[in-house]
């Protein structure tokens, strides 16, 4: 209902401070922070996120926050053309979807700053020098995803249903495969990855189609990383009572039988140490700045009561190997055939 109430209205322009006596309004003296949602990706956990950390900076007076929600590419021009009239200290923009006019924005205004996550560019193009994109390691969580799911198949078959075909969706599918292998030398059992994509981040009937069908052929886990089209994947988890692992936070609340863990990132933190730095006068223009595990950026939200206790403990070893870098887990398809 509220989704279809934001369509209905197009681009809605918020003007957000979130204090803990609740709204107020700006102070036109403080340095604002600007955020350009797709609300196609209404529920999108990654999105929740960013306007959380958004959000908290307005909590905490760092920063008045200005939150703009597009419906459509169109929506979109207009929202960036309209924070760009508005000069905040720096703004902020998720993932894939909106990349393209983020980035032309950028480009139109080099006196601005720019913060990006998990963004992908176009290879001609590339990121504008006003950019700064934070990227997380999802492979590393990703991978010990892989191996819970490998450790706890029955059918000896698991799935990955990704959004797009992308280097930020690469990382989960060639982490997970490469986790779940492992999983299989340990059990002696050669374990199959079967393998869909959306096409993109909001379509929950297409991505419960893909899940359906990979459900019916055998699998019994799948790990979606699709973003608000995952939901899809995680009802028809629960309709056909199969494990799924979710994505961005912990998800287990979606479906409590069904979800074994979810793999996350912090990006709350990171959109609010992000968006105090630019307050602050520190730049980071041009930079890409990786986070992992090592960082506790990334990880596992808490395990399934089914999962093994010797399964835990493996998973907390492999992880800090991981942290210890005696583990390096594939991000792209070459990285996979190498290993």
């Amino acid at each position: 209902m509220m989704k279809g109430f934001w369509k209905i209205c197009g681009v809605l322009l918020l003007i957000i401070l979130i204090c803990a006596a609740g709204c107020v309004v700006p102070d036109t003296d403080k340095k604002s922070a600007g955020l350009v949602v797709d609300i196609r990706n209404a529920e999108d956990s990654f999105n929740a996120q960013a306007v959380a950390g958004l959000n908290r900076s307005a909590e905490e007076g760092v920063a008045v926050a200005l939150v703009y929600v597009a419906n459509n590419d169109s929506d979109a021009a207009a929202a960036f053309a309209d924070l760009e009239s508005k000069r905040p200290a720096v703004i902020l923009s998720t993932g894939n979807s909106l990349t393209e006019y983020f980035a032309e924005s950028a480009r139109k205004n080099p006196d601005l700053h720019y913060a990006t996550f998990d963004g992908t560019f176009n290879a001609d193009s590339g990121m504008p020098g006003n950019m700064m994109n934070v990227l997380f390691r999802s492979e590393e969580p990703s991978y010990l995803a892989g191996y819970l799911a490998g450790m706890m198949t029955k059918t000896q078959t698991i799935g990955f249903i990704g959004g797009m075909e992308i280097p930020a969706v690469d990382r989960f599918y060639y982490g997970y495969r490469a986790g779940a292998e492992l999983a299989a030398e340990e059990r002696g059992q050669n374990i199959s990855v079967e393998k869909a994509v959306v096409g993109n981040f909001y379509d929950r009937e297409t991505a419960k189609l893909l899940a359906d069908k990979m459900y019916d052929g055998g699998a019994d886990v799948i790990i979606q990383a699709a973003g608000d089209a995952g939901l899809g994947v995680i009802e028809a988890a629960k309709e056909r009572e199969k494990y799924v692992i979710g994505v961005d936070m912990d998800q287990r609340d979606r479906a409590p039988e069904n979800v074994l863990t979810s793999v996350t990132k912090n990006l709350e933190e990171a959109v609010y140490q992000t968006i105090t730095a630019y307050v602050n006068g520190e730049e980071y223009d041009g930079e890409e700045i990786w986070l992992g595990l090592a960082d506790n950026a990334v990880g596992l939200a808490p395990l399934h009561p089914a999962v093994p206790d010797a399964v835990v403990k493996r998973i907390a070893e492999l992880s800090q190997m991981i942290k210890e870098e005696k583990i390096d887990p594939p991000a792209t398809a070459g990285e996979y055939a190498r290993k």
